[in-house]
């Protein structure tokens, strides 16, 4: 009979013993005794997802959904802290990217390295960067992207009138910028 994976008791269910389930079972995350290596511990806070291949990290998070994990006397990156564990040291300066866009990821056959500009490169390619009314600083819509393009008035007035630029008016306008909005 197996154990429980936090205090080594009598097995119950799910990797638990009675307690430790029943703290699960009103929301409560057990931790796990100090003396996980840091392998078990990434195995402890994430679970598998047979769909996807996925290995989902299930303890703590960081605002953009990236699993975090203490280690030592610092918080890093659990996805970074797995890939190292399968792989080795990651060279400085390296990003180590998800092949399956799932920031809690942490299945290290869906991670491989690159550089920023790999990554950003690859975010582009999967349509994932934030632009035109999804971008957090964006001052205009569909709808005042369109007022821009069909008023005849100068440059400067609109721009003055909408808070931008003349130049981001002249590029809405030849539809270097907003291109992804076609003229309805």
């Amino acid at each position: 009979m197996s154990a429980c994976t936090v205090c080594g008791g009598l097995h119950v269910a799910r990797g638990f013993c009675a307690r430790h389930y029943a703290e699960i079972v009103r929301g409560h995350m057990p931790r796990p005794t100090r003396d996980l290596d840091l392998a078990s511990r990434l195995e402890y806070y994430s679970e598998s997802v047979a769909e996807t291949g996925c290995q989902i990290w299930i303890g703590s998070t960081n605002a953009f959904g990236y699993g975090r994990i203490w280690l030592k006397d610092k918080v890093v990156l659990a996805h970074r802290v797995a890939f190292e564990i399968a792989n080795g040291p990651i060279p400085q300066g390296a990003y180590v990217l998800h092949r399956c866009d799932v920031p809690q990821c942490i299945n290290t056959t869906h991670l491989f390295l690159g550089s920023f500009n790999e990554n950003m490169a690859d975010m582009v390619r999967k349509g994932r960067q934030q632009k035109g009314e999804r971008h957090a600083h964006a001052k205009l819509n569909t709808e005042k992207v369109l007022a821009i393009r069909s008023d005849q008035r100068p440059q400067r007035t609109i721009a003055t009138e909408f808070g931008i630029c003349q130049q981001n008016v002249s590029m809405i306008k030849r539809r270097e910028r907003w291109s992804e909005i076609s003229q309805s």
